[in-house]
């Protein structure tokens, strides 16, 4: 895909993909004037809410962590994703077809292929680890990460 094309098509999702819903699927939003909403931060525990996001400017921040950046980022920290998968998330979500390039190489297909399959196998090693983790035999490893003072969220 050419650079131009690729930049339209980050903005056309951009466009589309209001930051008021998609943070909404993932945090309880409340209103806080304007265009503006507030929710405790998925980030960190906290009480009182500190995370805000702002329809007009297309952006979140929070005033605790410091957390901030646009929808991709967003999507990107939430669902631990790169940039390349948030915007097909955000793609999807948003009806916005990714234009595909059929001019590629023999090697630039294998390399997308070997890399595909190199993702797909870190999925699999992460859902191992989290099983493992949260079962039984990752009891004395969640006591430990207690003793270091991690969160049960973040846990």
């Amino acid at each position: 895909m050419e650079d131009t094309a690729f930049i339209a098509v980050v903005a056309e999702i951009k466009a589309r993909a209001d930051i008021i819903d998609v943070v909404s699927q993932y945090v309880a939003l409340r209103p806080a004037g304007g265009e503006r909403f507030k929710a405790c931060c998925p980030f960190h525990d906290e009480k009182t809410p500190s995370f805000n996001v702002s329809r007009d400017k297309g952006f979140y921040k929070c005033f605790g962590c410091g957390k901030s950046g646009d929808v991709f980022k967003f999507v990107q920290e939430m669902d631990n994703v790169g940039f390349g998968e948030a915007l097909k998330i955000l793609a999807e979500r948003t009806g916005v077809e990714l234009p595909r390039n059929k001019d590629l190489t023999p090697e630039q297909k294998t390399q997308y292929e070997e890399r595909d399959r190199l993702l797909k196998i870190c999925a699999a090693a992460t859902a191992w680890f989290r099983d493992q983790f949260a079962g039984n035999k990752g009891l004395p490893a969640r006591d430990y990460a207690r003793t270091r003072g991690l969160s049960p969220a973040t846990l």
